[in-house]
């Protein structure tokens, strides 16, 4: 059972390439049913300005943990800084969001069920 989401921010949970941030429509709508799960919801971003972003569209409340490091060569990273903050879980009982494939084959590599999230098509 899925215990814990993270999401990738740009292009997932926002539409990146705009002048001000823009959520998507789906976004707080699902931050709204995970949250009445009791599933614990969390950020992995290489968006610095991750906190920022998320108080000014109003969904920071909706996450227990944010992760934002520049580190471009995975969500690894995000994941090992990640797993200390949630001991109590397995990789197995956490879900990923992103849109880059080569994070989805990676962090699905640790036995986390990922999915691709692909606004463009």
């Amino acid at each position: 059972m899925i215990k814990a989401c993270v999401f990738d921010l740009d292009d997932v949970l926002i539409h990146e390439g705009f002048d001000e941030p823009i959520l998507c429509d789906e976004t707080k709508e699902c931050l709204k049913y995970l949250r009445s799960r009791n599933i614990i919801i969390a950020l992995a971003t290489l968006n610095l300005d991750a906190d920022n972003i998320l108080e000014t569209l109003g969904i920071s409340s909706y996450f227990d943990h944010i992760i934002a490091i520049d580190d471009l060569s995975s969500k690894m990273t995000h994941f090992a800084r990640l797993k200390p903050l949630l001991p109590h879980l397995s990789y197995n009982q956490m879900a990923f969001f992103d849109d880059v494939e080569e994070n989805i084959i990676s962090v699905g590599g640790l036995g986390v069920k990922c999915h691709h999230v692909d606004y463009a098509s």
